[in-house]
């Protein structure tokens, strides 16, 4: 197996000063220990020794090797007025001489080139072309003892330098387990803080536990891909394919990048935050190959289910090359239901992993039913959490998330080993009064078995008009075994402050009336004057409150933008925009409201009525099946 140095960590380096009397001459003396350097890592060198075929000092135009100067793998060569150095990892000008070296990958960091057994040839010219050729041989497997490196100048006077080293750390593998490969195989350790707490205090352990890991670059990620997505699983290396992840097709390995072939996936879109020079852009717990044609047809859309959005199209399957049961829309993307468990596990990952503490410049990427790109937030959150519950971790799922671990990011996906933690973190929340300030509602998380959301919506609303604002109204339609003294909708400005709320319950705020040919009752509230805000980004939340502590959003709706809730039972939460709104523009009688054919909310769709506002009743062109 080769080994990149690329992949050698090591705690605490510290430098040892050489021997300043050291000097490479005839009979040289081993020097002090040094170090063989490695981006920004490096091993201890146990001692240096040369001998040269002829006596005398090696030198060239006055220019002497000394030992003082053997800081880095070569080390320097020093002139009495001049110094040109010279390492593996970045080129150094000295003079009007450009120093020549062959990298290790661009960025001037060790990235792409493995040393394979037994012998790897490095060549480099310095010192006005004088050749330099730089040999390192490894053993077999990991490297965990000793290393042999030597150089030879090509000079009228031929010298050999062998070197010998032992790292710093009683072994470059033990150094391995203790920065990458730690809690990679020990599953039960890996998640031992994170015991016994839910909600946003589990999400916080686990960011501290998954954060921290090693970033490859964007380069390496297609190799990283190869292995862990073959379509051979047992035997990745040597797979010819892998598989797409929306057709479940292999791929030829060799077609990517290819028009024809497959790409990088982005599961959480780029769009919705990733930061490309971040660890969140290469994260391979995030990446998987796509068909270039299909992943050109998902686009950014966010994850959901057609029969379950306010749409009027949905195409099936979503590309012609995509899976049969793949769907999509203009705003969702429904993948196989084969892989719809593990897409949810990752973009939860993504959530814990970048949602808090990101770096500046960077937001904190969250999950939501009211998906933004302005504000980095994914969905369909309560879609996902569906597929987390009926598609399980299989096998294969499992064998990845183990081997991103132990190959590439030494880091593991907690939703892979344990998706009920998915539930603890995000679903049924609701809401509890906050210790800090007595009667303000803050959100928590509960228990996934807590009673279900009522079948209950906001259906029509009217809040701007031409000249004086006249007959501004909210109609709910409330769904049959509801507990009408239960609901209650607050009113949002755009600073996310509740300006008034209005229980249903109340008999001098709404009137109720049935709904033809349902069990169902629109109740309807009719405000004089402007006591619904214009906008823009104003809200509307539907709110269960169960006791004098409890609450459950049911909706959270808005106008001519998107909010965030600061206070309230809302609070934390972002808002949906309808996409349709009113304005000073608009007739006299007109409304905003759903139309469609269903009986749940999510059959209808939005739209502008013209003059043709129905408060108390269904909306022109909304029946109830």
């Amino acid at each position: 197996m080769a080994t990149s140095f690329a992949n050698l960590h090591l705690r605490h380096p510290t430098v040892f000063p050489l021997s300043q009397s050291s000097t490479l001459t005839s009979g040289w003396s081993p020097t002090q220990l040094i170090f063989l350097t490695v981006g920004r890592r490096q091993l201890a060198l146990k001692s240096v020794q040369a001998k040269s075929k002829q006596a005398g000092s090696v030198s060239r135009s006055g220019t002497q090797l000394e030992g003082s100067e053997l800081d880095g793998i070569l080390g320097a060569v020093s002139a009495k007025k001049r110094r040109s150095q010279w390492c593996l990892c970045r080129g150094i000008e000295s003079g009007s001489r450009e120093l020549r070296y062959l990298s290790w990958g661009s960025g001037g960091r060790p990235q792409d080139v493995m040393l394979e057994p037994p012998v790897v040839e490095f060549d480099v010219d310095i010192l006005r072309g004088v050749p330099l050729s730089l040999r390192a041989a490894v053993t077999e497997g990991a490297i965990s003892s000793s290393l042999a490196i030597c150089w030879r100048w090509m000079l009228s006077v031929a010298v050999a330098i062998s070197i010998n080293f032992i790292p710093w750390s009683s072994s470059i593998a033990l150094a391995q387990t203790e920065v990458v490969a730690s809690g990679c195989d020990n599953v039960t350790q890996y998640y031992s803080q994170a015991s016994g707490l839910q909600g946003e205090k589990l999400k916080a352990k686990l960011h501290e536990i998954v954060a921290g890991h090693k970033r490859l670059t964007y380069a390496q990620v297609w190799n990283a891909l190869k292995i862990l997505d073959a379509a051979d699983t047992a035997t990745p290396e040597t797979s010819p394919d892998v598989v797409d992840i929306y057709s479940l097709k292999r791929v030829s390995k060799s077609l990517q990048g290819s028009s024809d072939g497959w790409n990088r996936e982005h599961l959480w879109p780029r769009s919705y935050g990733l930061t490309e020079n971040q660890s969140e852009f290469t994260d391979v717990h995030n990446l998987r190959p796509a068909d270039v044609n299909v992943n050109s047809s998902r686009g950014n859309k966010y994850f959901g289910d057609c029969t379950t959005l306010q749409t009027t199209r949905c195409l099936i399957p979503a590309n012609r090359e995509a899976a049969p049961d793949t769907a999509t829309d203009s705003n969702s993307w429904r993948p196989p239901s084969e892989v719809r468990g593990d897409i949810a596990r990752a973009v939860f990952y993504m959530a814990v992993r970048y949602g808090l503490e990101q770096p500046s410049g960077s937001l904190n990427l969250q999950l939501s039913d009211s998906p933004s790109v302005a504000n980095a937030t994914m969905g369909l959150l309560s879609t996902l959490l569906e597929w987390n519950n009926l598609d399980p971790p299989s096998p294969s799922e499992v064998l990845r998330n183990s081997r991103v671990c132990s190959l590439y990011q030494g880091n593991r996906n907690p939703f892979v080993d344990h998706p009920e933690y998915a539930s603890s973190i995000w679903d049924a929340r609701t809401v509890a009064t906050g210790p800090n300030t007595p009667g303000e509602p803050t959100v928590s998380s509960g228990s996934k078995n807590e009673n279900p959301l009522p079948n209950a919506w906001i259906n029509e609303i009217h809040y701007n008009n031409k000249g004086q604002d006249q007959d501004e109204f909210i109609e709910v339609i409330v769904g049959p075994n509801t507990e009408i003294s239960s609901l209650k909708i607050y009113l949002y400005s755009s600073d996310g402050k509740v300006y008034r709320n209005l229980p249903l319950a109340d008999a001098a705020l709404f009137q109720a009336s049935n709904v033809n040919g349902s069990s169902s009752l629109i109740y309807s509230t009719a405000r004089p004057g402007r006591s619904i805000q214009n906008g823009p980004a104003d809200g509307i939340a539907l709110v269960q409150e169960r006791s004098e502590n409890k609450s459950k959003v049911i909706q959270f709706l808005s106008y001519e933008g998107v909010l965030t809730a600061a206070e309230g039972p809302a609070k934390g939460s972002t808002s949906k925009d309808i996409g349709v709104h009113e304005s000073e523009r608009s007739e006299v009688g007109s409304s905003l409201g759903l139309s469609g054919f269903g009986r749940r909310y999510e059959d209808f769709k939005w739209t502008k009525f013209s003059k043709a506002a129905t408060p108390g009743s269904l909306n022109s062109g909304q029946l109830f099946s």
